[in-house]
């Protein structure tokens, strides 16, 4: 049966973790961003390498809970949200040739703070734990579990999702190409309904490969369209959902709150 757990629990959670006004100053010593898995990687001069941390977003990637575009789409984010804020890097010794700053700087922080505006506009837009969700991950750098409170998988679920919702949100205002389909839904063995769907990475199979997860964002029938966030296993169980959904379809479903998304079951 579909998951679709964004309750007002969830965002209730995610503010409390990530709007402390006051945050306790870290005692000298090794910090949570020291204990994380780091890579050596080759730089542009030959034979130097370099080791570099990863962030929550591309630990998440790197054991196959985020799509490549939802890493790229948070990656993208983090680099604006810094850009927008005057933040530059130290000079990076690797480089052949290190670059000059750019004329214009102003210009571009402004830009870049627009883009910013305009992701938390489009994941917000979703549900209001998707942007709660990708602050805390994507700028705040916290990870999932500490988010959570839990290592538990059924406890991070609803978390996870609302920063898939999210980042494929922020993915839709930088302009990549979406993974989004439409599926038709059959009534009364017409196509008369549409859900938009996408296949999400949700961990790594006994197998060694990937497993998957199938996500909703909207639905139309008779014409109206409604965000409706729903998970399920396999896109079979998904589609039944959506079945189920449009049975239900009240005659005028935009006065109808309780009906427009399944997030709040």
């Amino acid at each position: 049966m579909p998951n679709a757990a964004l309750s007002d629990a969830v965002l209730a959670r995610i503010e409390r973790v990530t709007t402390k006004s006051k945050r306790p100053v870290p005692e000298p010593g090794p910090t949570a961003r020291d204990s994380r898995p780091s890579v050596q990687e080759f730089t542009e001069r030959a034979g130097v390498k370099r080791t570099r941390i990863l962030s929550p977003l591309q630990l998440l990637h790197r054991r196959n809970l985020l799509t490549l575009r939802q890493l790229s789409a948070g990656q993208s984010l983090v680099d604006d949200a810094e850009t927008a804020l005057g933040v530059t890097q130290p000079p990076d010794e690797s480089r052949a040739s290190p670059c000059r700053e750019p004329d214009g700087r102003m210009v571009a922080m402004l830009a870049a703070s627009d883009r910013v505006a305009q992701a938390r506009k489009a994941a917000e837009a979703q549900h209001p734990a998707a942007w709660a969700m990708v602050r805390a991950v994507a700028l705040d750098e916290r990870t999932v579990t500490a988010v959570t409170g839990s290592r538990k998988a059924p406890d991070r679920k609803p978390f996870l999702l609302a920063l898939r919702v999210g980042l494929d949100a922020v993915g839709d205002s930088y302009g990549y190409v979406s993974e989004f389909v439409t599926t038709y839904v059959l009534v009364d063995g017409v196509p008369a309904g549409r859900i938009e769907v996408t296949e999400d990475a949700n961990g790594n199979a006994r197998d060694g490969g990937t497993r998957t997860n199938w996500r909703s964002r909207s639905i139309s029938y008779r014409g109206v369209t409604l965000p409706w966030i729903a998970e399920a296993e396999t896109s079979g169980d998904l589609y039944h959902a959506a079945k189920a959904k449009i049975a239900a379809w009240p005659k005028n479903p935009r006065l109808t709150p309780d009906f427009k998304s399944d997030t709040k079951e």
